[in-house]
């Protein structure tokens, strides 16, 4: 049961640098997929303390799954994701 009285904030990622929140969902829509770097990527995936939720279709996962894949540095971003969604 969701608390009615709770606050609920939306903010950029890039406003979202330094902070922490208890839930955390990122949503990714197609048309932007091209502009996440993994930069970008790893704030939004690392300010969730307890849950995160990624909504993105799985043309768009793919593509950046595949993009951070390539890159030894860059595959530390997809251990988290996998830890956090359990996948």
């Amino acid at each position: 049961m969701h608390d009615i009285n709770k606050d609920i904030y939306a903010v950029s990622i890039h406003k979202a640098q330094g902070l922490e929140y208890d839930s955390v969902k990122v949503i990714i829509p197609n048309s932007n997929s091209e502009k996440i770097t993994h930069g970008i990527f790893y704030t939004a995936i690392t300010r969730a303390k307890k849950r995160l939720k990624i909504y993105w279709s799985a043309e768009t996962m793919d593509k950046i799954v595949k993009s951070f894949s390539a890159d030894e540095t860059k595959q530390r971003s997809l251990e988290i994701v996998r830890s956090k969604l359990g996948i």
